[in-house]
């Protein structure tokens, strides 16, 4: 059950705390896929009681008999994820490159240590911790949940998911001017680093079609599916709203770049070119670091 903020926010609110994610079931060609958006931070989430709380979802999900499929690197935060859908496939040469370079600026490397190290050593979220309900505060905890996934992402500046699919196609042809969204929970605030470049709109795309490849080649009938918080109603409006009708020519191009990677017997091809493009990426910035230094030792 979902709750409208202003009640979440209500000082006098006797909502109860869960033990576990809220998911949203969909059903596509006969594969019943529970899909489940995470919170998961750097490390998993930004303190110890969140992750916990995903481990318990997923293993709810588990003692259903559900194959656990989740999102690329999700296997080293959490219990019992059977398989990852490998979604950083679908980022190209030029993003990964662009996306390192990014992190790996002083500043924004900095708040990236920062916050990991935050996720590492915080044991219980901040939200309602000292009786006082903020927005700032609900981005690592389980009341997030029990606001609608729809208004979930317009708490953390996403805007909707098909206006945000376009987006993301339209910053692979250098003609979008929108800003990377802005949580109000500073926790978040490294997420402005990688966004521009982590196409998270095509990954949803790529991880739906991927859950139902694996599911009908292995002839299973439900999964529970875990992604990145926005990944979640991004996944359950495509698969509702275009997944079979004609919405952008773009869409083909990812589902056949899943289909041609899930079909691949050269799986390592794939993960080699991300590899390839994050090694460029540091390559460039400490050149142009020791650039700098050499300049500023011996030729200024």
């Amino acid at each position: 059950m979902y709750y409208a903020i202003e009640e979440i926010l209500n000082e006098s609110s006797k909502i109860e705390k869960d033990c576990f994610l809220d998911g949203t079931t969909i059903l596509c060609e006969n594969v019943e896929i529970n899909v489940f958006g995470v919170l998961h931070g750097l490390t998993g989430g930004t303190n110890k009681e969140y992750v916990d709380i995903v481990n318990n979802s997923i293993e709810k999900e588990k003692k259903l008999g559900n194959v656990i499929l989740s999102e690329k690197s999700m296997k080293k935060m959490y219990k019992n994820i059977d398989y990852e859908v490998d979604d950083f496939v679908q980022l190209n040469f030029f993003e990964v490159f662009c996306m390192t370079i990014n992190m790996l600026l002083i500043n924004n490397f900095l708040l990236l240590i920062k916050s990991l190290i935050k996720e590492k050593v915080t044991k219980k979220d901040r939200f309602n911790s000292r009786k006082v309900k903020r927005l700032q505060d609900i981005g690592g905890s389980i009341f997030f949940h029990k606001i609608d996934p729809n208004i979930r992402r317009k708490l953390a500046g996403f805007p909707s998911s098909s206006d945000y699919l376009r987006q993301n196609f339209n910053r692979r042809k250098w003609c979008n001017n929108l800003e990377s969204p802005n949580f109000v929970d500073n926790d978040w605030a490294w997420l402005k680093i990688i966004e521009p470049f982590a196409c998270i709109p095509i990954r949803s795309i790529h991880m739906l079609e991927y859950s139902i490849l694996f599911a009908k080649k292995n002839n299973i009938k439900k999964i529970s599916l875990f992604v990145g918080e926005t990944h979640n109603s991004d996944i359950f409006w495509y698969s509702k709203e275009i997944r079979n009708k004609v919405f952008d020519t773009n869409i083909e191009e990812v589902k056949k770049k899943t289909k041609n990677y899930f079909e691949s017997d050269y799986k390592i091809f794939y993960k080699t070119k991300y590899l390839i493009g994050s090694v460029f990426g540091a390559l460039f910035i400490i050149s142009f670091y020791l650039w700098v230094a050499i300049y500023l030792t011996y030729l200024s």
